[in-house]
């Protein structure tokens, strides 16, 4: 059997066992539930990055067409911080990073939510922005709106360097 013909049955094997050996969240338990294909995962995590580890250890399954990550992020009292406190930590995780300038990224915080605006020239630029947010204590999420505005290039520049 072709693993795109698994049942929903097989595939929620797959999740849980692919959870399970994921060491980035190993000791956490998740509800798995999958209906035509799509995943359900449901519980709760001390971290946004664990919360993404699960979704991607799902989608690594093959068979798994959609992730519905229900997955709260809860964190302990020691670590919570005010929306003050993770945009200054947010601009200090930006301005750290080395492919970025501090100008081209802004963020917004709504209850540790973060929010990336912006414009950058590369996509690894987006993804290094997300990547230096998502672990900082008290972050329960990060919506990436930033864009991706490659510089034109005139045909004619092209040739001159072939």
């Amino acid at each position: 059997m072709k693993m795109s013909e698994w049942t929903d049955t097989e595939i929620r094997r797959a999740v849980i066992r692919e959870l399970t050996w994921d060491p980035q969240i190993q000791g956490t338990q998740f509800g798995v539930v999958v209906s035509g294909r799509v995943v359900t995962l449901l519980g709760a995590v001390d971290s946004y990055s664990k919360r993404m580890a699960a979704q991607e250890a799902a989608f690594k399954v093959a068979g798994v067409l959609d992730v519905v990550t229900e997955v709260e992020v809860r964190l302990p009292g020691r670590l919570k911080r005010t929306d003050i406190e993770i945009a200054q930590m947010v601009r200090r995780a930006l301005d750290g990073t080395d492919l970025l300038s501090s100008e081209q990224i802004r963020s917004t915080v709504s209850d540790g939510w973060v929010t990336l605006e912006g414009t950058v020239d590369h996509g690894f630029q987006r993804e290094d922005a997300e990547r230096a947010v998502r672990d900082l204590a008290s972050v329960h999420g990060v919506t990436n709106l930033v864009l991706v505005d490659r510089p034109s290039v005139e045909p004619t520049e092209v040739l001159h360097e072939i």
